[in-house]
């Protein structure tokens, strides 16, 4: 849809107070991303499209502030974050209170739908979150990427498989060739589709966006070890890694400190200028 057509509709549904409430949010947003792009240069100094393996179990909490339940979106409720973390990019080191866990992972509806589905054996229709998936859908709202009730029983059927798949052969990697038609690539994030975190000062994993139901399936289903890709790390945690690159420290039992052990076996190097 081009922009005088969404115009156009915002007009029709919500008046001029509409179209101004949507340019003041547009043009907030911009004022953000530049204040961020220009005063934010810290970067970590790990690849930013490094996987690491974790246990799932291991992320309890996701980076938030609070939930929010919105009418709209893809999502029933969405994870509040401090502004900046909206602007964050993938290797980003930030300091601050966010990584003070707040909202737990369990509190998401993906992790009531899983769980009540794979965990208690409840059909999906009598599930606590089914009737609000599909009232939100017959609003003409797209949840999961799915705009039509019959299109959320196909997510559910494509649920099913992959938890056949995880129980049957581990978590694997998406693959380019994924028939679910997620595309991932090797060498960019933008291509990468996997569960992502942040990781907190004292290295706490922390669910950021992205691969809810893949989390919480590898939950249920006890998986060992799942990939997860690093959004950002606190500056406080950047720290420790600094230290057991130049060997003040010498714990790298942390699944981050795992491409420190194996660089610096016998070499110690001085930790990067990020600014």
């Amino acid at each position: 849809m081009d922009l005088v057509s969404r115009i156009r509709d915002r007009y029709s549904s919500e008046g001029v107070s509409g179209i101004v409430s949507s340019s003041y949010r547009v043009l907030e947003r911009r004022a953000l991303q530049f204040y961020y792009n220009r005063t934010h240069t810290a970067k970590t100094d790990s690849s930013p499209y490094k996987l690491l393996l974790v246990d799932p179990h291991d992320i309890q909490y996701v980076s938030g502030v609070g939930l929010e339940r919105r009418d709209t979106g893809r999502h029933l409720e969405y994870v509040q974050w401090p502004w900046y973390l909206r602007f964050a990019e993938y290797g980003d080191v930030i300091g601050g209170d966010w990584d003070v866990p707040r909202v737990k992972f369990t509190e998401l509806s993906e992790w009531a739908l899983i769980n009540e589905r794979f965990g208690k054996g409840i059909p999906w229709k009598e599930t606590s979150v089914y009737e609000d998936l599909v009232a939100r859908i017959e609003h003409g709202n797209n949840v999961y990427g799915c705009s039509t009730v019959e299109e959320l029983h196909e997510r559910f059927e494509y649920l099913s498989t992959l938890k056949e798949s995880m129980a049957s052969d581990g978590y694997r990697r998406t693959d380019t060739e994924s028939s679910s038609g997620v595309g991932v690539g090797r060498d960019s994030a933008a291509s990468l589709d996997e569960i992502t975190v942040n990781i907190g000062r004292g290295g706490e994993l922390l669910h950021h966006t992205n691969g809810r139901h893949r989390l919480a399936l590898a939950k249920v289903l006890n998986i060992p070890k799942v990939p997860v890709l690093v959004m950002v790390r606190h500056e406080g945690w950047q720290r420790k890694r600094d230290r057991v690159r130049t060997g003040s420290e010498t714990d790298h039992s942390h699944p981050d400190l795992a491409d420190i052990r194996r660089s610096a076996e016998g070499t110690v190097s001085e930790a990067p200028n990020r600014k």
